[in-house]
């Protein structure tokens, strides 16, 4: 099945235009117009005809057929193609203006009419398969488009969630410490009023006769005497609390 591969103006100044449709691999059938002159012909590049240039410039298969192939199609400053005597020339001007002759092919003569309908159905062909490549690109654009914008109503959503979920802990954490804060005050106060000793409240230590010496801060025998008769009022209290019991 064959298939058209290009349609080319080959040079910007040039009166040649070339359709080029792949019969096979490494095989082309070549339909050329020119129509400053009005003619058109009829060629075939196969790799029976290429294997001696590559050969000749020591390249590989897919060298050569990789660099006609983008020449035909996008030809550059540095390649010529020409039409003389009923055959095709593609030159590579190498240095000091050398050509290289990269394939020579034998044309026959085509019907221009024919030739112009073929070259312009190609035309309409490529035309249309880029309008649905173009078509489809817009489709694919929308779509990622429309997944970007998706996208950012879902990251805003995010985001604001995330606000609102960092504002409630901060506030639920502020709460939080002030109402301790409260508490501690609460318990320093307590501690502080616990802590203190009104003048005259509680048991003394030591009696009012208990003498302390004040070189050495130790009691005298006046204390404990004292601490004696302490311990004999408890003593009598627990002999009445057993009398009691007895009863």
């Amino acid at each position: 099945m064959t298939e058209t591969q290009f349609v080319t103006q080959l040079g910007v100044d040039s009166n040649l235009w070339i359709q080029g449709t792949k019969v096979e691999d490494r095989k082309l059938d070549l339909t050329i117009v020119d129509h400053a002159n009005q003619l058109a012909w009829n060629g075939e590049l196969s790799d029976l005809v290429a294997k001696d240039f590559y050969h000749q410039y020591g390249l590989t298969a897919e060298d050569y057929w990789k660099t006609i192939l983008t020449q035909l199609q996008t030809p550059s400053e540095n390649f010529l193609f020409t039409v003389r005597e009923d055959k095709f020339y593609i030159e590579k001007v190498g240095l000091n203006q050398v050509k290289l002759t990269y394939a020579k092919l034998q044309l026959q003569k085509k019907d221009l009419k024919e030739a112009l309908i073929s070259t312009t159905m190609a035309l309409l062909d490529i035309q249309n398969k880029l309008r649905s490549k173009n078509e489809l690109l817009e489709t694919s654009i929308a779509d990622v488009n429309r997944d970007l914008s998706v996208l950012s109503e879902q990251f805003e959503k995010v985001t604001d969630d995330t606000i609102v979920k960092e504002e409630l802990l901060l506030s639920n954490f502020l709460d939080l410490l002030n109402a301790k804060k409260e508490k501690i005050l609460q318990l320093q106060s307590e501690l502080t009023d616990k802590g203190s000793v009104e003048p005259g409240s509680g048991d003394s230590v030591y009696d009012d006769d208990t003498e302390v010496d004040e070189e050495n801060e130790e009691p005298t025998a006046t204390a404990s005497s004292a601490m004696g008769t302490k311990r004999s009022k408890k003593t009598d209290v627990s002999d009445n609390f057993d009398d009691v019991m007895d009863l």
